[in-house]
């Protein structure tokens, strides 16, 4: 592994996990086009470990009031952190009973309809297609709705519109639900639980807000859920004790991965807040249609 392809695979692992556009999709793709050398799933895993410092860093104000309060048993902490949990479920029994399934078909096999090969980068591209046409339009619909109104007028919207305190454990479900939908590459896990909350009557910073705190033990279950597999342990001794540099190369490309991420999750709470998801829906497209035609 170079320190480009540290690099390279880092930045698309930070962007992409939190704006729009699925991370998973993007890294299978990149397997297939671009000529990175020795990027397998030992480093995906790391490389999550940086998203995740990236969350902390830009929502460490939430986070450090949730912990205290959870610690003094304050009754909000200890509810939000119920909501959390239950947003977990979906997802964990999707990933836990069909991410190998997922994993040969999206990214190594593909799939066969009657005589028809589908290569995986042109499944990844049809559900980039499928997450534009019914993720991110109908969530740019409402985007655009809200912030187009005048000041006075959002003002009083926002008014009938749900915060991070007003959660019900239905929408923790429901945007649970949306999250263990978009374990398939190519379908993005934030557009999928921002639109859900869209659709709860969530504020739009509250949606986003929610979406990347409930992704920390997601995401964080899904690495170890890899770290404990004894190929993984072994192949991560070797690349970190051969002295050839490999692991300053990872490193590297982890703190890429949590810088690029910041600036994303930074780019996301902003754009929700007063634009939309227009150039993500134009992107996907383009790149579905990209995949499908190669």
């Amino acid at each position: 592994m170079t320190t480009f392809d540290a690099i390279f695979v880092g930045l698309i692992q930070g962007l992409t996990e939190f704006i729009p556009v699925s991370s998973s999709g993007h890294l299978a793709v990149a397997k297939f086009f671009v000529p990175i050398h020795d990027i397998d799933l030992n480093y995906i895993v790391l490389l999550h470990f940086g998203t995740v410092l990236a969350i902390f860093a830009a929502l460490y104000k939430d986070i450090w009031v949730l912990i205290r309060d959870f610690c003094k048993g304050e009754k909000y902490a200890l509810y939000f952190a119920l909501l959390i949990l239950i947003s977990m479920v979906p997802a964990a029994i999707v990933g836990f009973t069909l991410d190998d399934v997922l994993e040969r078909i999206f990214c190594e096999e593909g799939l066969k309809i009657g005589k028809i090969p589908l290569e995986p980068y042109r499944l990844i591209g049809l559900a980039f297609i499928a997450c534009a046409y019914w993720v991110l339009t109908p969530a740019d619909k409402i985007l655009k709705a809200r912030n187009s109104l005048p000041p006075e007028e959002k003002e009083e919207q926002e008014k009938t519109l749900k915060g991070l305190e007003e959660m019900t454990w239905k929408d923790a479900l429901w945007i649970g639900v949306a999250q263990a939908v978009a374990v398939i590459p190519g379908l993005s896990r934030s557009g999928s639980t921002i639109y859900a909350g869209l659709l709860c009557k969530l504020k739009s910073e509250a949606a986003a807000r929610f979406s990347f705190l409930m992704s920390i033990p997601v995401i964080l279950g899904a690495a170890l859920k890899d770290c404990l597999s004894s190929e993984f342990r072994s192949r991560l001794a070797v690349s970190w004790h051969n002295g050839d540099g490999t692991a300053l190369v990872q490193v590297i490309g982890i703190l890429v991965a949590a810088i690029s991420g910041y600036f994303a999750i930074k780019l996301l709470l902003k754009m929700v807040n007063k634009y939309n998801f227009h150039p993500f829906v134009v992107y996907l497209w383009i790149i579905g249609l990209v995949c499908i035609a190669s």
